[in-house]
C-alpha cells in the first residue's frame, strides 16, 4: 500500500533577526546663556529630543549617528526675567555585532531617558541619557507550503494580521512560528 501526497511550496523572501543590541549613551551638550554673567540663574526647565540621522552597516559593525536637541527656560537675576535657549550636539554609537554584514538591513532609534540642565560660567550645559537600540536583519528564502494534495492529511491554519499605525513608526516586531510535518 502506498500513499501519495503532493506537496506545493512557493519560495517567498523572509526576513530574519541577525542582530539586535542596546545601549545607553551619555551626550552632554551646551549654549552661551544670553545675558548671563554674575547674576543668579535659575533654571525653570529643562528638556530634549533625539533624532538619529544615519545607520551604516559595515562587517560585523552597525555605526549609527544622530542628534540631540535640548531646549531649556531661565530665570536671571533678581528681577527674574524668563529666558530660553537651545543647544544641539551630535551623537555616534558603534556597535560590534558578529555576523552582520554590509547589505543587511538596519533599524536604529534613540530615545532621551533622562534630561538635566546646569548653569556654568556663562553657559548653559545640558547632560542627557539616550538609550540607542539598533535591529538588523537578513533576507532569505523560504519555501513554505501552500498545499497538500493526495491523501487526506490533518491540518491547522491560523490566520495572522499584522497592523503598525503612523504614529508607532519606531516600534520594532519580530514574528515566530513553526510547522512540522
Amino acid at each position: 500500500m502506498s500513499m501519495s501526497i503532493t506537496l506545493n511550496r512557493q519560495a517567498m523572501e523572509v526576513e530574519r533577526l541577525a542582530a539586535q543590541a542596546r545601549v545607553q549613551l551619555p551626550v552632554r551638550a551646551e549654549a552661551l546663556a544670553s545675558g548671563a554673567g554674575r547674576e543668579s540663574v535659575e533654571i525653570l526647565m529643562e528638556d530634549a529630543a533625539a533624532a538619529v540621522e544615519q545607520v551604516e552597516v559595515r562587517a560585523d559593525r552597525v555605526v549609527v549617528t544622530g542628534s540631540v536637541q535640548c531646549q531649556g527656560i531661565y530665570a536671571q537675576g533678581q528681577e527674574g526675567s524668563v529666558r530660553a535657549l537651545t543647544a544641539q550636539a551630535p551623537f555616534e554609537q558603534i556597535f560590534e555585532m558578529e555576523g552582520v554584514r554590509p547589505k543587511m538591513t538596519a533599524r536604529a532609534r534613540a530615545v532621551v531617558e533622562h534630561v538635566e540642565a546646569a548653569y556654568e560660567v556663562g553657559h548653559m550645559v545640558f547632560s542627557v541619557t539616550l538609550e540607542v537600540q539598533v535591529s538588523v536583519s537578513s533576507l532569505s528564502t523560504a519555501e513554505p507550503v501552500t498545499s497538500i494534495a493526495g491523501e487526506p492529511v490533518q491540518q491547522q491554519t491560523e490566520q495572522l494580521t499584522s497592523l503598525k499605525l503612523n504614529a508607532e513608526a519606531g516600534a520594532m516586531c519580530s514574528l515566530k512560528g513553526s510547522v512540522s510535518l
